[in-house]
């Protein structure tokens, strides 16, 4: 499949952020709760109280969505490490969105590793 239209951007600052989109309008964050010590993943347009499923080369795994489309792993969830060694593309689904395909570029990464040092 295709990735969806847009491209992944980083900021640094005040804490490690990644969204792939177009530059207004951003399909997916992820950013870095330094302070918790976890990722949380947003995808704009989930509702709370579903599930958003992310699929990598080595499989799925449902992650409970909350406020604001937003689904929390802890740093260490061995997920992220499958997300961004993924082969080319990772995929998100959301219930009644359409699949998010997106290509493994380095930006998710760097949130991780910034967010687990």
């Amino acid at each position: 499949m295709a990735p969806a239209p847009g491209d992944w951007r980083f900021l640094a600052a005040p804490s490690a952020v990644a969204d792939y989109g177009e530059e207004k309008a951003p399909s997916l964050t992820l950013r870095c709760e330094a302070a918790q010590q976890r990722i949380v993943l947003v995808r704009t347009g989930a509702t709370a109280g579903s599930a958003l499923t992310l699929r990598t080369t080595f499989g799925a795994r449902q992650l409970a969505v909350g406020d604001g489309g937003a689904a929390a792993l802890a740093a260490s969830d061995p997920i992220l490490d499958d997300m961004v060694s993924s082969r080319g593309r990772i995929a998100i689904e959301a219930p009644g969105l359409p699949m998010l395909v997106l290509p493994t570029w380095p930006e998710p990464a760097r949130v991780i590793e910034e967010c687990r040092s």
